[in-house]
């Protein structure tokens, strides 16, 4: 019964303006987390790992508290509006199933939002091209090239 309560709640989804914040919301933290780690790359020296916890800092100490509730707001507004909460509620279902369809559905929302966020940090970070003037090469690249040279000439100048 539970899975037809989230069908018919992911059907009242489809052609929701929610997707708009669901796409756009979660750049913004993304996008502040990733500003924070090029802006601090002296301080912050373990690459990726670095990288993470900025974006994780930004988005689950500001923005994973708006999004859900903003996700939780309009799931519940839905009901609301033209009065369909009273036909929800004269449904041959427990009151619980309707009110944990609506949290599954916002977890799943949340889920994917994080996945969003994670997506557009490592994509932002791994496209930023530097260290040379004509070829685009990434920077993680560039790193374990210089770890091979200097490992290579450590092992030159041992043998000789």
């Amino acid at each position: 019964m539970i899975l037809s309560i989230i069908n018919a709640d992911r059907k009242k989804l489809k052609r929701a303006p929610l997707w708009l914040a669901f796409i756009f919301m979660p750049i913004i933290p993304a996008l502040l987390g990733t500003l924070n780690y090029s802006a601090n790359l002296e301080i912050l020296e373990n690459g990726w790992y670095s990288l993470w916890t900025q974006n994780t800092l930004f988005t689950c100490y500001f923005f994973l508290p708006i999004m859900l509730g903003i996700y939780c707001s309009y799931l519940i507004s839905i009901e609301r509006a033209n009065h369909n909460w009273n036909k929800v509620l004269s449904m041959p279902v427990p009151v619980w199933q309707i009110f944990l369809s609506k949290l599954i559905i916002s977890s799943f929302m949340l889920i994917i939002s994080e996945i969003w966020i994670g997506v557009l940090s490592v994509s932002y970070t791994h496209l930023r091209a530097h260290e040379t003037g004509r070829n685009l090469v990434c920077r993680l690249l560039l790193e374990k090239k210089k770890k091979k040279i200097i490992d290579v000439s450590y092992t030159h100048l041992t043998a000789t």
